[in-house]
């Protein structure tokens, strides 16, 4: 079927590596967001000392550790696509110029960043979303080393073809 609609208009002007382009911002900001979400979740107390622990602030604790769940989730699956749609769409790859050269770093933090984010999300199912203080501090430090790297990808991401 769809060979037949590609006949009568011709095929998508759209490479994988055009899809990767506008896919990748969704993983981005579901992480990002799951980032954020858990950090203010985990500073809310250090913030309102003596208010942190009441049960209205409890309440929206466990709101946003629950938003930053799901937005893990979600967003560990899309890193997945993004990763998977740039690595069978790299238009460098086998050639040794500068543009492939920068096109395999990105790819290469791209990895880490699924890796990171990936091992964040089992971490948190096989844990079910609650922490001791150590996990909760150990787990806050490697997701900022995730948030930085995802950063750092998406910079490197927009300089492939040039600054």
């Amino acid at each position: 079927m769809i060979h037949k609609l590609f006949i009568l208009f011709g095929a998508p002007a759209m490479d994988l590596i055009d899809v990767h382009m506008g896919f990748v911002h969704l993983p981005i900001g579901l992480l990002w967001g799951s980032a954020a979400f858990d950090f203010a979740a985990f500073l809310l107390p250090m913030v309102f000392p003596r208010h942190g622990h009441r049960p209205r602030h409890r309440l929206l604790r466990a709101s946003w550790h629950s938003t930053a769940y799901w937005l893990l989730m979600m967003g560990a699956v899309a890193t997945i696509i993004a990763a998977t749609l740039g690595y069978y769409g790299n238009p460098f790859a086998g050639k040794g110029n500068a543009l492939a050269q920068r096109a395999t770093i990105h790819m290469y933090f791209g990895f880490t960043t699924v890796a990171i984010f990936c091992t964040l999300a089992v971490w948190r199912i096989f844990l079910k979303n609650k922490f001791t203080k150590w996990q909760a501090a150990s787990y806050n430090a490697l997701l900022l080393v995730g948030f930085i790297v995802i950063t750092v990808t998406g910079f490197l991401g927009s300089h492939v073809a040039g600054p």
